[in-house]
């Protein structure tokens, strides 16, 4: 499997576990999110970068624009 299809399985989990658990958004966990970026061996703000349009993805479906 090459690499890019293995990042859209993964985003796909991604997608699926935040539908599945939902998002807490805190201080405290965007604090938790620095420990986590470390963990994983990325920068903090490529978490954030990455994690931003999820959020924005997921909210966006939990209230729709009305047409």
């Amino acid at each position: 499997m090459d690499p890019q299809r293995q990042g859209e399985i993964a985003l796909a989990m991604v997608r699926y576990f935040i539908r599945k658990g939902g998002i807490e958004l805190s201080r405290q966990k965007i604090r938790g999110a620095s420990a986590m970026a470390k963990a994983m061996g990325i920068s903090t703000e490529e978490l954030m970068e990455f994690t931003r349009p999820l959020v924005v993805e997921f909210v966006e479906e939990l209230f729709p624009t009305k047409k």
